[in-house]
């Protein structure tokens, strides 16, 4: 995104690309960490063996809501963003400013 502004609609589409690539290495890595710790796999033994393994699963949830969260966020921020560039596009277009794009 480097050179680009929130003017340029590059910009944006490059901040939902790496909303959607977060969000996509981020289900798959909660995807991993729930198959290894929801079975009786080898690495069960180890989450008891390190506190009950409830309380990992309880944790595990917490983080999978506060990420989903974090990037609606983000996506609201990118909508707004792009919603505020029209309208300041619309401004410069009503008073004839070139700088908005």
């Amino acid at each position: 995104m480097a050179g680009k502004t929130i003017y340029d609609p590059a910009y944006i589409e490059d901040l939902k690309g790496t909303i959607d690539t977060t969000r996509s290495g981020l289900d798959e890595a909660f995807r991993v960490l729930e198959d290894k710790y929801a079975g009786h796999g080898g690495l069960w033994e180890d989450a008891e063996a390190n506190g009950p393994a409830e309380t990992f699963g309880l944790l595990l949830g917490e983080m999978r809501t506060t990420m989903t969260s974090y990037l609606e966020n983000l996506e609201t921020t990118a909508g707004n963003v792009t919603s505020y560039r029209d309208s300041m596009t619309q401004v410069a277009s009503t008073y004839n400013f070139n700088q908005f794009g």
